[in-house]
């Protein structure tokens, strides 16, 4: 398999020409691009983790990792990032891989009296033909999509969100721990976050060795490489946990039901959506103050990358929320394994 440099490389080679900023502003206003799920569906990105007799390239996880880092950097308004998680955890439940636009449902399904359930926020459930989701119970379940009742919605990104109510027997069932849609998602994002920052980065650096101020760049100016240093160390940092994350997925692999929990890549997984989150303002707040006026301005792209920052870190869980969670572990584990949990190799 090749390496994440050429495997990044590629995708960004495919999919940059397609991701214009008239197609970034459709996709604001509401407009699918479906030229470039088309890319990245010929590209296989989706697939990429699958065997090769499912159409796959048989990607490590991090390598998967690399090329969401890669999708979040290109802002790419499609479900991707969506489609590529979904096949992992199908592929890990059992579950069969169907072609289309595939999804996921961010939160766990809870049925009401009447064996119904709520989709909220769905990421392009409109135009989504599959669903990927929690169901009530903790196994993961594959339904269709098309057919249902889609509320429109979107986030601050300006990206849908969508909202349905479906039969809870609409889906087909595998077990898979409860839990594991959840932080792999949660860990997806954060890793698009790192992305988009350094996204944020490569713009305030070429804006501030463009514009000049007193007759010289602002590149040149003390306070201004202060800035730049301190947001490329918030960016570096989210790399290296998110990093640790996908590699602890490639040692641990996805929880299995009925295996025992102790060290597994969840933990990484929930450290890695946290470090991300709390970057978030600093990284957006020194983007925008390099860039001044300029970085408001609907024609130039800092905005997709800022708001989808802010949209990003408040999905599939916020920060607070993770770290509940993942207090909550280390204090039913107990303080004695807490070191061997975050150095272990394998199940404690």
């Amino acid at each position: 398999m090749a390496s994440d440099g050429l495997l990044r490389e590629a995708v960004d080679r495919a999919l940059r020409p397609a991701i214009t900023p008239a197609v970034l502003a459709a996709a604001d206003g509401g407009a699918f691009p479906r030229a470039v799920w088309d890319v990245c569906a010929d590209v296989g990105v989706d697939r990429l983790t699958l065997p090769a007799d499912a159409g796959g390239a048989e990607a490590s996880p991090g390598e998967a990792g690399a090329v969401i880092r890669t999708l979040g950097a290109l802002q790419a308004p499609v479900p991707a990032v969506e489609a590529l998680v979904a096949r992992l955890l199908l592929a890990a439940a059992g579950l069969p891989q169907f072609d289309g636009v595939m999804t996921l449902v961010p939160a766990p399904l809870v049925a009401g009296a009447d064996r119904r359930a709520e989709l909220a926020d769905v990421p392009w459930g409109h135009v989504a033909d599959w669903l990927v989701a929690e169901l009530p119970g903790g196994s993961l379940g594959l339904a269709p999509a098309r057919g249902l009742e889609w509320r429109p919605g979107r986030n601050v990104a300006g990206e849908p969100r969508d909202t349905a109510v479906i039969e809870v027997a609409a889906f087909e069932r595998a077990p898979l721990p409860a839990g594991t849609l959840g932080w792999l998602g949660a860990l997806a994002r954060a890793t698009q976050i790192g992305g988009a920052g350094a996204a944020i980065l490569d713009l305030a650096v070429a804006h501030a060795a463009s514009r000049e101020q007193f007759g010289r760049p602002l590149l040149r100016f003390q306070v201004i490489q202060h800035q730049l240093a301190l947001l490329a160390e918030a960016v570096a940092a989210i790399d290296a946990v998110n990093a640790a994350a996908w590699q602890a997925l490639e040692v641990h692999g996805l929880p299995r039901a009925g295996r025992r929990r102790g060290a597994d890549a969840s933990l990484y997984a929930i450290a890695a959506r946290i470090s991300a989150a709390d970057r978030v303002e600093a990284i957006t707040a020194i983007g925008h103050q390099v860039h001044g006026a300029m970085g408001f301005a609907a024609e130039y792209p800092l905005h997709h990358a800022t708001r989808r920052l802010w949209a990003w870190r408040a999905e599939f869980g916020t920060a607070a929320e993770w770290a509940a969670q993942l207090g909550a572990r280390a204090l039913a584990r107990g303080g004695d394994r807490l070191w061997h949990d975050i150095t272990a190799v394998t199940d404690a």
